[in-house]
């Protein structure tokens, strides 16, 4: 936290502190959770799971912080196993072969914060903070 000498108040440079992106993180998992339960079966894993890892590389595209993701990737994988596998929210007795799921949900986090590092890295390399392609100008005549 750096003081503002000028009008005395506190400024954080860090953007959004990582518990508010937790916070945020966890509602899109549940919510998301309950989603996949909704909309498939309690057999149609792949489905479930593709639901889930969606909405974990969403968050992981816009969230800025990598330890809210990983804490995240992680209550999304524990979602997972132990609400849409189980259903009773346990995470013991579950075969390995269900686990291997939620390696999906962690490729989905690594490819969200991949494409939220080449944005970045497109923006301090344009030097602009709207899209690489720029403002449209239409001619006189117009379309």
């Amino acid at each position: 936290m750096r003081v503002d000498r000028g009008g005395g108040r506190g400024t954080r440079d860090e953007g959004t502190p990582t518990g508010i992106g937790v916070a945020t993180g966890a509602v899109v998992v549940v919510a998301a959770t309950l989603l996949a339960a909704a909309l498939f079966p309690p057999g149609d894993l792949p489905a479930r799971v593709t639901v889930v890892a969606i909405a974990v590389g969403g968050y992981a595209a816009v969230v800025p912080g990598l330890r809210a993701l990983a804490a995240v990737t992680l209550l999304a994988a524990l979602c997972f196993v132990g609400f849409l596998v189980n259903r009773s929210g346990d995470l013991t007795g579950v075969p390995g072969r269900v686990w291997a799921y939620t390696a999906v949900i962690g490729l989905a986090a690594a490819l969200g914060a991949g494409h939220r590092g080449i944005r970045a890295l497109a923006r301090r390399r344009t030097g602009r903070n709207g899209p690489p392609c720029g403002p449209v100008h239409l001619g006189r005549g117009g379309l």
